[in-house]
C-alpha cells in the first residue's frame, strides 16, 4: 500500500512537470511562428527568461507580449500568465496601454482554467488566441495519453508507471530524432495507393508528419484491409511515435527498445544497410520544398 501510494505521487508529479513543459514549450515556438508568418517587426527571443517580455509592431501601433511563470519547482501551485498589450505611452491620443489579451492558468487543474480573455475584436489577435486554444486542447489529448499502458500483462499499473512515463518520453524522442534521417516526402494519399509489394523489405522507415488519430486510424484500417499486415497490435506503438516500416508483411514498429531504435536502424551499425525515412504529409500542398533534406 505503501509503494503504490509513492507511485501514485510520483505519476502525478511526472504527469503535471510534462505537461507545464509542453504548454509552455508549445506556446513559445507557436508565438514565434505566428510573428513572423506575419510579418511583424519584433524583437522575440526564443530563449525565455522569468517574465519575458517581447515587443512588436503591427503598422503604427506597438504591443508588448509576455509569459510569466510562478512556482515553478512547487509542483501544488504553479502557474503561467500570458498577455497581449498595446503600448500607447508615446501617443497623447492613448492610454499608457491598453489590454489585448489575457490568460492566467495553474497546475495541475489545468481542465478548469478558463478560456482567453480577448478584448478586442480584431481579426490578428482572434487567431493568436486560437492558438492558445489549440495548445489547450492538445494537452487534453496528451492528458489521455497518459491513461493508456504502454507495457501491458505487467502486474500492476502502479509499480510500472516509472516505466511506463519514460518510454513515452523515449517514443517522443525517436519521432523528434527521426526528423534528421528524412530524405524524401509523400502525401498521405499517394502512400496508401502504394501496392503491399513496393512496402515490403523495401529498407524505409516512414514518419508520419502529424500523428493525427484520425488518419492513424484511416491508415491502420487500410493496413488490416487491403494490405492485411500482421502483427497489427505494434499500432499502439505507430500512435506514440509516427514511425513504422514493413517486412515479413508484418507491420514493424520502431520502439527505441534495445535493438530497434531510429539511430541503429539509420545507421551502419544495423545488420543492413542504413533504413531510409520518408515522410508522410497529410495537408495538400505541404510539400515543404524549402527543406528537402536531400
Amino acid at each position: 500500500m505503501f509503494w503504490q501510494s509513492v507511485h501514485d505521487k510520483l505519476k502525478g508529479e511526472f504527469e503535471t512537470i510534462y505537461l507545464q513543459a509542453f504548454i509552455i514549450d508549445a506556446i513559445m515556438v507557436r508565438t514565434e511562428d505566428w510573428l513572423y508568418e506575419h510579418n511583424f517587426k519584433n524583437d522575440y527571443d526564443p530563449r525565455m527568461k522569468d517574465g519575458y517580455r517581447c515587443r512588436f509592431n503591427i503598422g503604427s501601433d506597438t504591443y508588448n507580449w509576455s509569459i510569466n511563470m510562478w512556482n515553478k519547482t512547487v509542483l501544488h501551485n504553479p502557474g503561467v500568465e500570458i498577455s497581449i498589450d498595446e503600448i500607447g505611452m508615446f501617443d497623447p491620443n492613448k492610454p499608457h496601454s491598453r489590454p489585448i489579451l489575457r490568460y492566467l492558468f495553474g497546475f495541475p487543474n489545468l481542465k478548469e482554467s478558463s478560456a482567453a480573455t480577448l478584448y478586442v475584436d480584431d481579426p490578428v489577435f482572434k487567431e493568436y488566441k486560437e492558438i492558445i486554444d489549440k495548445v489547450f486542447e492538445e494537452e487534453k489529448c496528451i492528458d489521455e495519453l497518459f491513461k493508456v499502458r504502454t507495457n501491458p500483462g505487467q502486474p500492476t499499473q502502479s509499480t510500472y508507471v516509472v516505466d511506463d512515463f519514460i518510454h513515452k518520453f523515449n517514443m517522443e524522442l525517436s519521432w523528434m530524432k527521426s526528423e534528421k534521417y528524412v530524405s524524401e516526402r509523400i502525401s498521405f494519399d499517394d502512400f496508401i495507393k502504394m501496392d503491399i509489394d513496393d512496402l515490403n523489405y523495401n529498407n524505409t522507415i516512414y514518419r508520419l508528419a502529424d500523428r493525427d488519430p484520425v488518419k492513424i486510424a484511416e491508415l491502420f484500417d487500410h493496413m488490416k484491409t487491403v494490405w492485411m499486415l500482421g502483427k497489427q497490435h505494434r499500432i499502439s506503438n505507430v500512435y506514440l511515435n509516427g514511425l513504422f516500416y514493413v517486412e515479413n508483411c508484418d507491420l514493424q514498429d520502431v520502439s527505441e527498445c534495445g535493438y530497434d531504435t531510429i539511430d541503429i536502424l539509420c545507421s551502419n551499425a544495423n545488420d543492413t544497410k542504413p533504413y531510409k525515412v520518408i515522410e508522410i504529409y497529410l495537408k495538400e500542398g505541404d510539400t515543404n520544398e524549402s527543406n528537402p533534406k536531400n
